[in-house]
């Protein structure tokens, strides 16, 4: 029978060398005798094995034994950090801000608890502080990616995409194998509408990390914009096979209530843009069991049953989606068209009406008020309609399309003919509803 060696500095100083090395479980086992050999055995003992418990994602093992740290060494920042990134890890967000202000207290020099701060303000959604403080590490550390890394975050989500990118960049050029730090290039590049950029960087971050859903939902954006739908719903399904989603870049311009969610909800949208209407309606069926408050949701099962001819199922979706947003004109225009699919034109008019007041300059809400109004007889009232789209839209071949039947049926020939050449000068493609 071996007995063990009773010097702890020895029995830590080897699961620091196994730490180094990946072998984290055997790091563990030895820093476990660093900490169980009774007096003498100092905070740092303990701090490693935090180490190790967050490597293997035993978080609340970690947060315990950093716990016990801050019990020995309670001066001692990296204490602090590491029981803020294990409260992290968690989701215990306020907590972990607690920690990494208290180390920030103790070691106003240190950037590792600065960075962290800025992580934990991150979380909270509070940007400007969360820029603020992963400037101050990066003042402190300037070559270190991560620090660069998490600045671009934050100045994504405060939407100054030009400035992310930069950081981004920066951080690729000090850690070219980050792949967070390319999904977050490519984000931002998406976001600035370079969605060829984008493609290229959302490539590299899926070669260095295959399995990270985000950057597979990104590729699947990109390649959306790009008009390259089969090749888009192959990245969304490749995103779907991983509904966890881990870090999320995006959530807070995109947020609908966590990333399976929104992996599902681009899914359907893409099924809907390419006319597979039954396969786009499961799509957002399995999005609102996960989100049942979202409304976007519930505005997109609509517009799915409505193109499936189901329209009072879609305006029963629509209702739904206007009692969680009253206040959102979209959906009371899509109200209103589903309405008068239903033959009930006074009701769509009212509901139009409602859509316009609260969003005066959306163009769709004129247009198809214009239609429900021509199509009742309202001819004069129906050209102000059209004629109000047009100022907003003037290009959209609809509009023109509108106000040329209703010049028509005033008598109005030539007036009408103008309207129908016009018409036919604008892309086939654009539509009210």
């Amino acid at each position: 029978m071996s007995v063990l060696h009773r010097d702890n500095e020895v029995w830590r100083a080897k699961g620091e060398c196994l730490y180094e090395l990946g072998r984290y479980e055997e790091a563990l086992t030895d820093l476990e005798h660093s900490t169980e050999l009774g007096a003498g055995v100092g905070a740092i003992n303990w701090w490693w094995r935090g180490m190790v418990l967050q490597r293997l994602k035993r978080n609340e093992e970690a947060l315990a034994v950093y716990g016990r740290a801050v019990e020995l060494a309670p001066k001692e920042a990296r204490n602090w950090s590491g029981k803020g990134l294990s409260s992290r890890e968690l989701g215990r967000h306020e907590e972990a801000l607690s920690d990494f202000e208290r180390a920030t207290e103790l070691a106003p020099d240190d950037q590792f608890s600065w960075w962290g701060k800025g992580l934990a303000l991150r979380d909270l959604h509070r940007y400007e502080e969360a820029l603020t403080a992963s400037e101050r590490a990066v003042e402190l550390a300037p070559n270190n990616a991560q620090n660069w890394g998490v600045k671009g975050n934050c100045l994504h989500h405060l939407e100054r995409y030009e400035e992310a990118l930069a950081a981004y960049e920066r951080a690729i050029g000090l850690a070219p194998n980050d792949a967070r730090c390319w999904r977050g290039k490519g984000e931002v590049l998406h976001q600035l509408r370079r969605n060829e950029g984008a493609l290229t960087a959302l490539e590299r971050a899926i070669e260095l990390a295959p399995d990270d859903a985000q950057s597979w939902r990104a590729k699947g954006q990109a390649l959306c914009d790009l008009h390259r739908y089969e090749e888009a719903m192959a990245a969304f399904e490749r995103a779907l096979e991983d509904p966890k989603e881990a870090w999320s870049l995006t959530e807070g311009a995109t947020e609908l209530s966590g990333g399976s969610t929104l992996n599902w909800w681009w899914r359907g949208m893409l099924l809907l843009r390419l006319g597979r209407h039954e396969e786009a309606l499961d799509a957002y069926v399995r999005a609102l069991e996960l989100a049942p408050e979202n409304a976007l949701n519930w505005r997109v099962k609509g517009e799915c049953l409505y193109h499936l001819g189901r329209h009072a199922e879609a305006l029963t979706a629509f209702e739904r989606a206007i009692e969680l947003e009253p206040k959102n004109g979209r959906l009371w225009n899509d109200k209103a068209v589903a309405l008068a699919a239903l033959g009930r034109p006074d009701d769509a008019l009212s509901a139009y009406e409602r859509a316009i007041e609260l969003f005066p300059n959306d163009a769709a809400s004129w247009l198809n008020k214009g239609s429900t109004l021509h199509n009742t007889g309202r001819f004069e009232e129906a050209l102000v309609a059209y004629e109000r789209a047009i100022e907003l839209a003037p290009e959209n071949a609809q509009n023109w399309r509108g106000k040329g039947e209703c010049l028509y049926h005033l008598h109005r020939y030539e007036e009408a003919l103008a309207a129908y050449e016009r018409a036919l000068r604008e892309p086939e493609d654009q539509v009210g509803e």
